[in-house]
């Protein structure tokens, strides 16, 4: 939570004269349950006495289309994930940070600065990272089976019921 708060106090100062600014209410496009709805902007409200008004998305597609149709302007900050991120900056949808006001930016993980579609943090700071991974019940997986990702598709295994994300990705 404390992390989340820093990021989300740098984004402020970083955003600070755009549509923020009119009515001293943060507004956030982001990914559901990618944080605590309820009690994070309640700690954010209390913390630094701004309103946070969180939107969700359930995808990239419907988060670039919803920015594409006009709401570009209804948000101080937007969590894509980096696939996407090439075509909202070709498509002009990001505003330059300015880095003078994140003195947090020299925290950022080596790894995690200059990332192939923003090489200079121009439109972007990482804050989430993560993979997907398959989980099984040993009991009824054989080892020598959850070895690949092939027990998923071939249908002599029988893995059983399974779920994933709906993603093309």
């Amino acid at each position: 939570m404390k992390k989340l708060t820093v990021l989300l106090v740098a984004f402020f100062i970083a955003f600070a004269g755009t549509a923020f600014a009119a009515d001293k209410v943060l507004k956030i496009f982001i990914w559901s349950e990618y944080m605590d709805e309820v009690n994070m902007p309640k700690a954010f409200e209390k913390a630094f006495g701004i309103k946070v008004k969180l939107d969700l998305y359930e995808s990239n597609e419907e988060m670039l289309a919803k920015l594409q149709s006009g709401g570009v302007s209804l948000y101080d900050i937007v969590v894509p994930s980096d696939y996407i991120m090439p075509s909202m900056i070709k498509l002009g949808l990001l505003k330059p940070l300015d880095h003078s006001k994140l003195p947090n930016l020299k925290n950022l993980g080596a790894k995690f600065r200059g990332p192939s579609f923003d090489p200079t943090n121009k439109y972007s700071v990482g804050w989430q990272w993560g993979t997907v991974g398959l989980m099984y019940r040993k009991a009824r997986i054989k080892d020598a089976d959850a070895k690949s990702w092939s027990i998923l598709f071939d249908p002599k295994k029988d893995p059983g019921p399974l779920c994933l994300l709906e993603s093309v990705r």
